[in-house]
Parts: structure tokens; sequence; C-alpha cells
């Protein structure tokens, strides 16, 4: 089966008017996904919610909305500038910061306590390019954002894994390589070599994937 294209949104939706820093913007991606990862996810049993590299939180608050079971979510960013706009757009959504955690922490930190194998579901907007496939601009929240400096796309995938609880799955949005003469799907089918990696959208041209914990 051919995975389900999105190239706009839907008449009936959820978007708030985020606060956001003028250097980044945020981009349809995040709210497009959210969309068809609440389908996925309809029914199923859940607690623990993770949105890694959240940025001003829109993913996960967009999760939540399309998917009222939601309770609390984490949401971990690796840039204190965003933390002002999380938190204004937390106030706005009617969120408390008991149940919505803006985390401050790299995505290594997943590897150990208290942040290893507690997870359910992660969804994650990540960079879409190396460092070297493109040229940084002079601002570096925005330069972190677009390209992995802090880490390779490999370190992010065995990160990812590492939060997850046995049964758990992970929703990643991932961008296509072969204009820098890489296939991204094939990487992460090569690093999560022991399940199958599922399609499920494309959004605007970015494959909405499905990868579930370490067997």
């Amino acid at each position: 089966m051919n995975p389900e294209r999105i190239e706009t949104l839907p008449e009936k939706r959820f978007t708030q008017s985020y606060s956001q820093p003028e250097a980044y913007r945020f981009c349809q991606d995040s709210i497009l996904a959210p969309l068809v990862i609440a389908r996925d996810l309809e029914g199923t049993g859940f607690a623990r919610v993770l949105d890694l590299g959240a940025g001003c939180g829109v993913m996960g608050l967009e999760l939540v909305h399309a998917l009222p079971s939601i309770r609390s979510i984490d949401f971990l960013e690796i840039q204190p500038e965003f933390r002002p706009y999380f938190e204004a757009n937390l106030a706005t959504a009617g969120r408390s910061k008991e149940d919505f955690r803006f985390m401050e922490s790299h995505w290594s930190s997943l590897h150990d306590e208290p942040l290893c194998g507690i997870y359910d579901v992660v969804v994650s907007n990540p960079p879409y390019f190396a460092a070297n496939e493109g040229t940084l601009g002079p601002i570096e929240l925005s330069n972190r954002c677009r390209f992995f400096l802090d880490d390779s796309f490999e370190g992010y995938v065995r990160a990812v894994r590492a939060a997850l609880k046995p049964g758990a799955r992970a929703y990643l949005l991932v961008k296509n390589g072969e204009r820098h003469g890489r296939n991204t799907l094939a990487l992460l089918r090569t690093l999560v070599w022991d399940c199958e990696v599922e399609t499920l959208a494309d959004i605007r041209g970015t494959d909405l994937v499905k990868i579930p914990a370490a067997g």
C-alpha cells in the first residue's frame, strides 16, 4: 500500500497562533504529521509521550489536540532560547507546566536514567540535513534546527530507540537526501535492522515513518 500523501491542511484543524522566534519558523510538517500520528495511535494504550527536538512545542501540542486522551507530554529541546516561546504556547493552549514539561537537554540524555526506556510514544521533526549539506546562516538557532550540528542522524536514531519502552513506537519525519547523495530511509532501515520501518505518509515530500522499540 502506498503511503498517504498530504500537501495541505484540512478544513477542520487546530493551529493556534503559535509564539515562535523570528530566526526560525516551524514548517507545516509539524502541523500535518500529528493528524496522521493521532489516527495511528487511536485506541492504543500509552502513558508517556516525548516530543523530541520540540522547539516551541508545536508538534506535541497539535498531537494533544488531535488526540485528547493524551494527558501529558515531555518536550525535550537542546536550545534554551525556545523556552519562553514554548511557555507562551502552553499558556495559550491552557495546559499546565506540571503535565507538559520543557526539558532542556541534548538527546544523548535519552540513553541514561531517568529518561532511558520510559516512553510509550516518541514524536519528532528533527533536522533534515547533515552539517556539510548546505551553507550555514549567521544565526545559530536556525542552523541547529535545520542541520545535525550537535550529533549525527545515526546518533539521533539511537537516542530515539533508547527512549522507548518495549512495545513502544516512534514517529519521525525524515527527508530524503537524494540531492546530497544519500538515501535517508535506507540508512534508517540499516540502523534499525531488527524491526520494520513503516512509512505512514508523505508529508509535503517528507516521509513520516513509524519505528518500534528495539526487539
